[in-house]
């Protein structure tokens, strides 16, 4: 039988390598850009006991992506590193607009077939952006990295603009 501990050391092993097979890490000597060593601006993870840099965090420029080094300080302070490796490479849905019923709606409905209608109708107008955050940082699309980092940090207390359900 296999232990809770055993289940999530496998499947963090499995992510590292799906990670290492399509991701390139380097040496600070390979790094065009200057980087501060042990600093929140900057993603490393430990391989063979020496620090690696993911490429795919910096710029065509050999930059950090601005976007991401900004949010980076927080994202480690709850995350490790391969934690944010892995969120920044992982694709997700995240909803950017919610359609809510008004009063009245709600107040018309007398059967549950017309709730979940209503709920149906509601959730297909509701607004959602798949992407990896890597993918958006590429893409320029910073202030929907920025709403895929509050999602990730704050998924309970975000505010999601509402829009009226249309029927």
């Amino acid at each position: 039988m296999v232990t809770n501990s055993e289940f999530i050391d496998r499947q963090f092993l499995t992510l590292k390598k799906d990670l290492l097979d399509n991701y390139e890490f380097v040496g600070a000597s390979e790094i065009r850009a200057p980087i501060t060593l042990n600093s929140t601006s900057v993603l490393s993870v430990i391989l063979q006991e020496k620090s690696r840099y993911p490429l795919f965090q910096f710029t065509s420029n050999g930059i950090v992506f601005p976007a991401l080094q900004k949010i980076l300080p927080k994202l480690l302070q709850s995350r490790s590193s391969w934690d944010v490796c892995f969120w920044l490479t992982t694709e997700r849905a995240v909803m950017m607009s919610k359609a809510v019923p008004n009063d009245e709606q709600t107040k018309s409905l007398n059967s549950l077939d017309k709730i979940i209608e209503l709920g149906e109708k509601a959730h297909k107008q509701s607004t959602y952006v798949t992407s990896t955050p890597l993918k958006l940082l590429q893409d320029g699309e910073n202030s929907i990295f920025q709403v895929f980092c509050e999602d990730l940090l704050n998924p309970d207390d975000r505010m999601i603009p509402e829009k009226k359900v249309i029927i």
